[in-house]
């Protein structure tokens, strides 16, 4: 398994179905190395087929030149006992939109997914890991199925996914969802098993889409991208590039610049402060016209802490420009 735990820092476990938005995402925690350590990457169908996804995660790795020291761990093709539904192709057939990353040489781990992160919590100490999940929930429900005991030790999931309240929309008056007009994709795409985590009794931090829409990829914060890397332009289109994939979609559906959904997870571990949310409970529509989608019912006795507001977006992109400036300081002193 990974690296050993620091108690005296945070611990991550990163879950996705990896593409650009989990690209920014590890970004802000590998930036961090006296707040955050990540003890591997663990990859699930979504955006695309999971043998594109378990290679993203290996590009992005070696992109960050981090695929030697973070293992990386399969994980499921599909949701539990369903088959796959087709996705909505807003990242491309590959996942990260055609944007052409170098193959990572260093293989995947054979040990599933799920056993992964159940080794790593059962060897942690109690409270020690959070884990980021930022694709559907397979992983994590096949997981709290397996050994909930084990999974009672994480420190708390911090999952993006849902929509708890309806949103302003371009091709009609309100959505709760960008696959559908309830469904959020990662939600969508695997409802029973995000309805099991969410109501495990587990510790949850829930980043929705009407919380992660506040923070987009505007035509000023590419321009303090492209700024910040004159003297690695390459780089900074690259990375502009990856966080632009779902632009289409964005547009044609809520009328706005690509938003940064998933990176949340991340910034919730380096800056809480930034958020603001209530307690309570969450549930998810399995089937039929509503399939994915989430209820919220405030509750201050509930296990789902759900963020709602973005209380300074301008300080968050500062957070992820930060984390790249810092990962890419060689070449920009080149």
């Amino acid at each position: 398994m990974s690296g050993n735990i620091d108690n005296n820092r945070e611990n991550v476990i990163c879950d996705g179905d990896w593409g650009g938005d989990e690209m920014q995402m590890l970004a802000v925690l590998l930036a961090h190395p006296n707040i955050a350590k990540i003890q591997c990457v663990t990859s699930v169908f979504g955006n695309t087929t999971h043998e594109h996804v378990l290679k993203n995660a290996g590009r992005i790795l070696k992109l960050f030149n981090e695929d030697q020291n973070i293992t990386r761990y399969a994980g499921h093709m599909g949701p539990l006992g369903e088959p796959v539904l087709e996705g909505d192709g807003a990242h491309g057939d590959d996942g990260i939109g055609g944007v052409k990353l170098d193959e990572s040489v260093v293989s995947a781990d054979e040990t599933h997914s799920c056993d992964a992160i159940l080794s790593l919590l059962s060897k942690a100490p109690q409270g020690t890991i959070t884990i980021t999940a930022t694709g559907p929930q397979t992983n994590l429900a096949h997981a709290v199925q397996k050994d909930i005991s084990t999974m009672k030790r994480v420190k708390a999931i911090n999952i993006m996914g849902g929509c708890t309240d309806s949103i302003p929309a371009h091709d009609m008056p309100t959505r709760q969802g960008n696959i559908t007009p309830y469904g959020e994709f990662n939600f969508y795409m695997a409802p029973k098993d995000a309805d099991a985590v969410l109501n495990s009794g587990l510790p949850i931090n829930l980043f929705p889409m009407n919380c992660t829409q506040q923070l987009s990829f505007t035509d000023k914060y590419r321009e303090k991208l492209m700024a910040a890397f004159e003297n690695a332009p390459e780089i900074g289109r690259l990375l502009s590039d990856l966080i632009s994939v779902p632009a289409a979609l964005d547009k044609n559906k809520f009328n706005s610049a690509p938003t940064m959904h998933d990176v949340h997870t991340g910034f919730y571990v380096v800056r809480p402060d930034l958020y603001e949310g209530r307690r309570g409970f969450v549930s998810v529509e399995v089937e039929g016209e509503k399939r994915g989608l989430s209820t919220f019912t405030p509750d201050d006795n509930g296990n789902v802490f759900v963020l709602e507001t973005l209380k300074d977006v301008d300080a968050l992109f500062d957070v992820v420009l930060d984390s790249f400036k810092t990962i890419f300081q060689d070449q920009l002193k080149a």
